[in-house]
């Protein structure tokens, strides 16, 4: 049985229980830890986020690109995008009924006794940041659910209109995608410690959103085909998803050591800090397993072509690599909250369980990408 006829008789009343659970077990936090517990909740909302824009980035990429490799799979992303509104849900409860407790900036004695923070406060302030809150959400929701739409019209009717207002969709989702994700980078994790800053933070963020939205397509593409399309995936398309894959890694590397690198080598106090605080014992080993996790597992294993034709390889790699963008936001964003041994234990826990919910709704979201005829997607 697919997946598409499991989800016509299969509520969404599971997925609702494991999501709820996961938020429950977040707030049960809130008395003795509230920055830890709101923490958890940013970690997992931004993990999912990540997994859902970086899929459906992935369907306007090929889109505007004119790839037609995708197209026995390209159900798996656009359904994997529609699962937004669950993450979505939890980075609201996180940055606007937690802002008080996550922000420093929030706290006017502490933006008294800061030059920077008082620098800022035309960007760092309560009304602005959350309507740049709602806005980013709103834009990330209707954007795609919009793509969907597109899509799904040129699959019903590949008309010139139809297939220019796809290709038009994709542009203009895919340049909001690369600001949108920069700005709610900077607000809801570099914000956490106001007086540091990075100018490659925005891209290394959209970078890794992609790349946890990629692994996750290649994820499910690599399981039995019977349990996502009823028709086998192709080994040439697993390759392609393992080319991209080596690809993404490489340029996320990229990005990370050169943050890192110009960071430790320039030796400035207001920009060590950021690496000195997760170079403590306590963060170090999470800290060095993101690389390894996200670049040099799945580029050692990729590197030959083998592997990229193998579905438990490509699978295999491809949790790996989901795991190392959990463990890169419990970096970024737990470290500056000084999180409880509790709370550090529990935002693994609830980015799983989160990501279990997603995956339980994903009958349904496949099902809402169905059409009743499946041409090529059109070159543009």
């Amino acid at each position: 049985m697919t997946i598409a006829a499991h989800a016509q008789t299969r509520p969404l009343l599971l997925p609702a229980i494991v999501a709820g659970a996961s938020l429950l077990l977040a707030l049960l936090l809130l008395p003795s830890d509230p920055a830890g517990a709101y923490g958890a909740l940013l970690v997992a909302g931004l993990f999912g986020a990540g997994i859902s824009l970086g899929a459906a980035a992935l369907v306007a990429l090929c889109v505007v690109t004119g790839a037609s490799w995708w197209n026995p799979i390209r159900r798996v992303p656009m359904g994997v995008g529609l699962l937004l509104p669950i993450p979505c849900a939890f980075i609201a409860i996180a940055v606007l009924a937690g802002r008080a407790s996550l922000y420093p900036w929030s706290n006017p004695e502490i933006v008294a006794a800061s030059e920077v923070m008082q620098s800022k406060t035309a960007w760092l302030n309560a009304p602005f940041f959350s309507l740049r809150a709602v806005l980013i959400l709103a834009f990330w929701l209707v954007g795609v659910a919009t793509l969907r739409k597109r899509l799904a019209d040129v699959l019903h009717a590949s008309t010139p209109d139809a297939r220019f207002r796809l290709v038009r969709t994709s542009i203009l989702f895919l340049l909001l995608f690369a600001l949108t994700t920069s700005v709610a980078s900077w607000d809801w994790a570099m914000s956490l410690e106001p007086e540091w800053f990075s100018t490659m933070y925005g891209v290394y963020v959209f970078t890794g959103a992609f790349f946890a939205g990629l692994a996750a397509v290649a994820a499910l593409c690599s399981t039995p085909a019977e349990l996502i399309l009823g028709k086998t995936v192709e080994r040439e398309v697993l390759q392609d998803l393992g080319k991209l894959l080596f690809t993404v890694s490489a340029f996320w590397a990229y990005i990370w050591f050169c943050q890192y690198m110009l960071i430790w080598y320039a030796n400035i106090p207001e920009e060590s800090t950021y690496f000195a605080l997760r170079g403590d014992p306590s963060w170090q080993v999470a800290f060095w397993l993101v690389p390894i996790l996200s670049f040099v597992a799945p580029f050692t294993v990729l590197l030959a072509a083998r592997p990229k034709r193998s579905r438990i390889a490509l699978f295999q790699v491809s949790i790996v690599i989901l795991l190392g963008r959990l463990l890169d936001l419990y970096v970024m964003i737990l470290p500056p909250l000084d999180a409880a041994p509790a709370a550090r234990l529990l935002t693994l826990i609830v980015g799983g369980g989160l990501l279990l919910a997603m995956v339980l709704a994903l009958p349904r979201a496949m099902l809402a990408t169905r059409s009743r005829s499946v041409p090529g997607v059109p070159a543009g």
